[in-house]
């Protein structure tokens, strides 16, 4: 099997994505559980493509460690996070985000971020046009993917609190 993509180290350049796995998050019953110091740290979950499709929901959560430490990351419904996408080329890849991010943060923190409009129409953005504290998107690094709504659009892309959002990009073939 040829890999195409491999998407851990794109969620990773998100800078919101560590490693844990579903036992952590079950255990702890906390979003985006992290290994404590001298932990052994497991490898993340390998998904592939079957039938030239590899559809993935993930959902976007933080919390607040008990350092006072905000933490983000993507899980799965199982919980698990970072996970290694792997596709053929030519292969689909969906991946179904939702924000289950509270409203907006700005009320409980020092650096309040006020609603900031994107710049140009509804009309030629991907998503809503008003980006708050509570907004985000996924950029991938490493991969030929363009920058088109729905691929990896990231300036006026916005999933915010509450809402979903769908990537689908292709895989290029070889040649």
């Amino acid at each position: 099997m040829t890999r195409i993509f491999s998407y851990r180290a794109a969620l990773a350049c998100l800078a919101l994505c560590f490693l844990a796995p579903a036992a952590s998050l079950a255990q702890s019953g906390q979003p985006c559980p992290r290994y404590a110091p001298g932990s052994t740290i497991v490898e993340p979950e390998d998904l592939f493509s079957s039938r030239g499709v590899l559809q993935l929901n993930l959902t976007y959560l933080t919390r607040v460690d008990s350092d006072g430490n905000t933490l983000y990351c993507f899980v799965n419904s199982d919980g698990a996070q970072s996970h290694t996408l792997h596709v053929y080329p030519g292969d689909e890849l969906i991946i179904n985000v939702r924000n289950g991010l509270p409203e907006s943060q700005s009320s409980n923190s020092a650096h309040a971020m006020p609603g900031m409009i994107m710049a140009g129409s509804a009309s030629n953005t991907c998503g809503p046009v008003v980006m708050n504290d509570a907004s985000v998107n996924i950029h991938y690094h490493g991969t030929n993917t363009p920058p088109l709504c729905h691929q990896d659009e990231v300036i006026t892309t916005l999933v915010n609190a509450g809402e979903s959002f769908q990537y689908k990009l292709r895989s290029n073939r070889p040649g």
